[in-house]
């Protein structure tokens, strides 16, 4: 109630501090990240970004606009493709790899999912032919349900289909109106540590 989740510490680290370290490692210097509920204890921590050689700018919310929304309040900052990590998990992503599949397919939006922690998964994806993302949600017996991480890979492109000012979540929201738009989404399936 009191401290914000990215900031949970991990190994006497903010969990938070995972993700901008993976982002470092693989050469990613430019990070916008999104703040609303208590969000200047976040910012005060982590600074500019320089303690660990990226550059941090802060989109300040009022309200949440959830996941989405943050991309639509960012707008024009979004000039290319864009990894889109939940802090307040720890996804030790290969933003490389992740890359190169989401690029190589040419889709609008990446998916990264892993397998399930337990029997179910709790953001089930169902994935077709070449990845594609076939269903998500309700349960589909006849087929493997792989979990979604929380993170994805845009084109800013996608801004078209969020609302502006609107509270807007990636997963429930945004990716169905892609799929009925005849938007291409694919899936990532990771193989590297998650814990969401």
């Amino acid at each position: 109630e009191t401290l914000p989740t990215p900031l949970v510490p991990i190994v006497n680290r903010p969990v938070m501090a995972v993700a901008v370290e993976i982002l470092a490692r693989a050469g990613y210097k430019d990070l916008l990240v999104s703040l609303c509920n208590r969000g200047g204890r976040i910012a005060s921590y982590f600074g500019n970004g320089s303690r660990w050689g990226v550059e941090i700018e802060y989109l300040i919310q009022r309200e949440g606009w959830g996941s989405a929304g943050a991309l639509a309040w960012a707008g024009q900052l979004l000039t290319e493709t864009v990894l889109v990590l939940p802090a307040d998990s720890i996804i030790d992503l290969d933003v490389d790899a992740a890359l190169a599949f989401h690029r190589a397919h040419g889709g609008i939006a990446t998916m990264i999912l892993h397998d399930p922690a337990g029997d179910r998964a709790a953001h089930p994806v169902y994935l077709g032919e070449s990845d594609l993302v076939h269903g998500m949600g309700a349960d589909q017996p006849d087929r493997r349900a792989l979990a979604h991480t929380g993170a994805f890979l845009f084109e800013p492109r996608v801004l078209q289909y969020i609302p502006n000012r609107t509270c807007f979540d990636s997963y429930s929201q945004l990716v169905p109106a892609l799929l009925s738009a005849g938007e291409q989404v694919y899936g990532y399936h990771m193989l590297e540590y998650w814990n969401g």
